[in-house]
């Protein structure tokens, strides 16, 4: 399990609102461990909050276990859409930070759904390097701005 200290956290919180402010159609985003414990969110804190967390790291490791089982390498990401009891279509995109941890972004899909793609490879380089022990700088030059 990965241990990041108070200021680590910080930045990783720090980092999650600025992407989530950065791009409107992100509705909300969660860093957490492969083990489904919540590092930091942009969500709200509840139970069905950290039953994301445990479902998403599940669908990652069984993303992960097939692409192996395959012969198709490494997950890189998994995406999930769904429609809401609005008639809304949402989807959540899972990233591997490192093989310990994840990160969850809640969204819709726009006509910028290439900025949001990149934008969450630019947030798991970021979160990666805490996890490393690298104070990264902060602002993050979003492409979504």
């Amino acid at each position: 399990m990965m241990i990041l200290n108070d200021e680590a956290v910080a930045l990783a919180t720090q980092c999650l609102w600025s992407l989530q402010e950065a791009a409107p159609e992100i509705e909300g985003l969660l860093f957490t461990h492969v083990d489904g414990l919540t590092v930091t969110t942009t969500l709200p804190g509840s139970e069905s909050t950290q039953r994301l967390a445990a479902v998403a790291t599940t669908l990652f490791l069984l993303g992960e276990h097939t692409a192996e089982a395959w012969g198709s390498g490494e997950a890189m990401e998994v995406q999930l859409g769904f429609t809401d009891k609005h008639d809304i279509r949402r989807y959540v995109t899972i990233k591997p930070v490192s093989y310990r941890a994840i990160l969850v972004a809640l969204h819709r899909r726009t006509e910028r759904h290439t900025l949001i793609k990149s934008d969450l490879d630019l947030a798991a380089t970021y979160l990666l390097a805490l996890l490393v022990g690298d104070t990264p700088p902060l602002p993050v030059n979003w492409y979504s701005r």
